[in-house]
C-alpha cells in the first residue's frame, strides 16, 4: 500500500514499522503524516532507515545515466546535495531523522545504530569471528558507523 494515502482509519494502529522503507517514499512528509493519523494517541512508529555515517551507499547510484548496483564506498560520506544526485535513496544522520519525526507530529523516544548483520558471509567461522568483534563494536561509540538508523517515536497528542 502507498504510504503516503494509507487506507485504514484514523486511529487504527498501536504500532507501525518501517523498515528500510522511508528512503525510498517520494514524499515523506505525507507519509509520516498519514502514519500519525492511522495510529492510536500514544501509537508507536518504529523506523530503520540508511545511516549517513555508514561508509558505504548499499542502494546503488546512478553516473551518467547508468545504474551501478554495487555497494559504493564513501558516497554516503559526501554531503547530502552531491549525494542526492546521484544515490538511489536518502540516507540519514540522527539529527534529520529526530527533525522529520518531529515536524511530522512525533515525539522521539530512541535513535540508535544497528550494525551490519553480516548474514552473505559463506564462510561460517569469518561470519562468527566478525559477529563477535560487531558485539562488541555495539557497546562502544564505534556503533554511529552502523548500517541503519533506528527510531522510536510516539504519536504527540493529538
Amino acid at each position: 500500500m502507498n504510504a503516503e494515502d494509507l487506507l485504514f482509519p484514523d486511529n487504527y494502529f498501536d504500532l507501525v514499522t518501517m523498515i528500510e522503507v522511508i528512503e525510498h517514499i517520494p514524499d515523506q512528509d505525507k507519509a509520516l503524516q498519514n502514519v500519525r493519523r492511522v495510529l492510536k494517541n500514544d501509537g508507536r512508529l518504529v523506523i530503520f532507515a540508511p545511516n549517513k555515517f555508514f561508509p558505504f551507499e548499499t542502494h546503488g547510484a546512478r553516473f551518467k545515466g547508468e545504474k551501478i548496483h554495487h555497494v559504493i564506498p564513501f558516497l554516503s560520506w559526501l554531503p547530502s546535495s552531491v549525494h542526492s544526485r546521484f544515490a538511489d535513496a536518502r540516507i540519514y544522520t540522527p539529527n534529520e531523522m529526530m527533525r522529520l519525526l518531529k515536524d511530522n507530529g512525533f515525539e522521539v523516544i530512541i535513535i540508535d545504530f544497528m550494525l551490519p548483520p553480516l548474514d552473505n558471509i559463506r564462510n561460517r567461522k569469518i561470519a562468527e569471528f566478525l559477529k563477535r568483534i560487531l558485539k562488541i563494536l555495539e557497546k562502544t561509540r564505534l556503533k554511529i558507523f552502523g548500517v541503519s538508523l533506528l527510531a522510536i517515536a510516539k504519536v504527540k497528542d493529538k
